[in-house]
């Protein structure tokens, strides 16, 4: 006779051999779910806006050249004749002297790109995950939807054996009502877990930006290991590299150039500017004039954006030890859940097979006349909730794995090896140290960096 369990074997081996030529993985949900991603598209470009603020930094450092035309119109009232006059004028303008402020500006905007490269970095991790979420839901949801389709030929199997025993004599009609009434509370759950497959289906669609195919019936034991480090190294790794804390750390570094930046404002700016002119009446000549600032009294605003820099450093500070704290919690937790997560499917294995045991006894108790049928039905919904439990645990299990990538700062494009794209973080501020112009070749090898 066919226990449930039993009847688990023949859909899994078919699904398994029919994922062989079309089946999902998780490496081709991740590079999927990374091409697609529209999030990842948004906070690309916000790195290229940053990129283009250290060039415009950069073009500080350079000398700024303009022409000025000038056209005059002169009427004479006597004569009416109408004389003009043209003045064209060549001008340039450097900064010689400004307490390196040009230069503090280009070292801010360098770590503020940085940081916003760190803030890809962390919507890499979050755009995998949520794919690999989307991955297991879905496949979650198509084996309980099989289970219960298998509780419910089950249960329909115990309804057809109860009827020809009342036809015989052997039970009575209240067993057949009960029965009756354990088939449809099994339709009911299979409508449920139908209806937890197709939003799972559809939250796979929009993260991974296609309808999910073939899913292996994989279990834990069969998922390969995701080479995450052991739990010392794991959190070391994390301390040193997750994007939340590159992104707090270059945060403060950037603080800690505004306050020198700030004091800048105290120092003497000097600027060195030539002009050349000429007109129809008088001979070209040329103009060179240095100029040189500096701050006497300024009402203590010099001074207050001093301590304000000062102040909004010690806040990058404060986040920055926050996100090392916030980070190692996500970390001890992540290995936690899969101590816990193995815990739990070692003990759903345990109750599978007990209960296993106990269906198949007390089934066959009930055809020798010494159970009744509502022991065989609660013994099948027992061995159904057991059977559910150890699908819950099996991908729990992987679930604690991946997550233990994502809190390690692990789960990435580069670590995982994804055919996917490469972005080259900060790309643009690096093709152009020098500032250039838009017909320059690093000038257009910038403008396809921003069309691609």
């Amino acid at each position: 006779m066919k226990t449930l369990s039993h009847i688990i074997i023949a859909p899994l081996v078919i699904m398994l051999l029919a994922g062989q030529t079309n089946a999902e993985t998780l490496n081709s949900v991740w590079a999927d779910g990374y091409t697609n991603s529209g999030l990842l598209a948004q906070n690309r470009a916000l790195l290229r806006a940053a990129d283009e603020d250290v060039v415009i930094a950069l073009a500080a450092l350079r000398p700024i050249v303009e022409w000025r035309g000038e056209v005059d119109a002169e009427n004479s009232v006597l004569t009416d004749d109408v004389s003009l006059t043209a003045a064209p004028t060549l001008s340039t303008e450097v900064t010689l002297l400004d307490g390196g402020a040009n230069r503090l500006r280009v070292q801010i905007q360098r770590d503020t790109v940085r940081a916003v490269g760190a803030v890809l970095m962390g919507v890499d991790l979050d755009v995998l995950l949520r794919a690999t979420t989307s991955y297991f839901d879905v496949l979650e949801a198509r084996q309980l939807v099989a289970l219960e389709t298998r509780n419910v030929a089950l249960l329909r199997q115990e309804l057809a054996g109860a009827q020809a025993r009342f036809d015989v004599g052997e039970v009575t009609r209240t067993d057949i009502s009960i029965t009756e009434a354990r088939v449809a509370t099994a339709i009911s759950q299979q409508a449920a877990a139908q209806g937890d497959l197709t939003l799972a289906t559809e939250a796979f669609r929009l993260d991974v930006g296609r309808p999910p195919g073939i899913i292996d019936q994989v279990t834990a034991d069969m998922q390969p290991d995701l080479a995450y480090p052991p739990r010392g190294r794991g959190l070391e790794q994390a301390l040193r590299d997750h994007p939340a804390v590159l992104e707090a750390t270059y945060r403060l570094a950037a603080a800690d150039g505004s306050i020198a930046l700030a004091q800048t404002a105290l120092s003497p700016t000097t600027t060195l500017r030539g002009e050349f002119s000429f007109d129809q009446d008088t001979q070209p000549g040329g103009l060179l004039r240095l100029r040189s600032t500096g701050p006497i009294y300024s009402g203590g605003a010099l001074a207050s954006g001093v301590r304000r820099a000062y102040a909004l450093r010690g806040e990058a500070a404060a986040i920055l030890r926050i996100i090392l704290q916030d980070v190692q919690r996500q970390v001890n937790f992540a290995y936690i859940d899969l101590d816990v997560a193995i815990a739990e499917l070692n003990a759903a294995r345990v109750q599978v097979d007990a209960t296993n045991i106990a269906f198949d006894s007390i089934r066959e108790e009930a055809r020798l006349g010494s159970r009744m049928q509502l022991d065989v039905l609660d013994a099948a919904q027992e061995l159904r909730v057991a059977e559910t439990d150890l699908i819950i645990a099996q991908i729990d299990v992987m679930r604690a794995r991946v997550g233990i990538l994502h809190a390690t700062g692990l789960l990435s494009a580069d670590f995982l090896d994804l055919p996917v794209e490469r972005y080259e973080l900060g790309a643009a501020s690096r093709a152009a140290p020098q500032a250039p112009n838009a017909t320059s070749p690093q000038g257009r090898a910038l403008d396809r960096i921003l069309q691609r």
